[in-house]
Formats: structure tokens, sequence, C-alpha cells
């Protein structure tokens, strides 16, 4: 997916549909392809500090990773703080 949109009169060029791991299976491609037909109007979430940097959707789609480090690291601390 590749959308263009405009910031204060500057026009940029996207094509991160969320944040997180990139999906390239083709099952779930498709899905997001049909929600973002070509020529439709969408809605662009950029940084306001770098608005260079968009998404089309404010989910990550990488969660569950973050979630999975995060009980890792937990477990590595008390297992050091044991030792």
């Amino acid at each position: 997916i590749r959308y263009t949109y405009s910031v204060m009169g500057q026009e940029y060029t996207g094509d991160r549909v969320a944040f997180g791991a990139q999906n390239t299976n083709q099952g779930p491609a498709r899905e997001v392809l049909s929600r973002y037909p070509l020529d439709k109007a969408v809605m662009v979430y950029y940084d306001t500090d770098h608005p260079g940097q968009a998404v089309l959707e404010q989910v990550s789609t990488s969660g569950w990773i973050q979630i999975l480090i995060g009980v890792l690291l937990v477990f590595a601390g008390f297992y050091l703080a044991m030792r």
C-alpha cells in the first residue's frame, strides 16, 4: 500500500499501514488491501514532530511480541536476582 498525504502544504508519501512487524502472508495482506481500495480517501495518522512518519491504523500489529519480551525480561530479572 502506498498513499500520499499533505501536511501544511507539504506532500508526503507513506507505505506503512500500522506500527509493528509487517506481515507478508497473502491472506492478511489481501484483507488489509480490501480496507484501502485504490483512490479512496482515508485518514492518515502522522507524527507531528516528524510528518514524514505516518500510518493508516493506530494499532500495533506486534503487541503480543512486546508482551512476550516483557515477560521474558521479568523472568530473567528474577533468575538473576536469585543467583
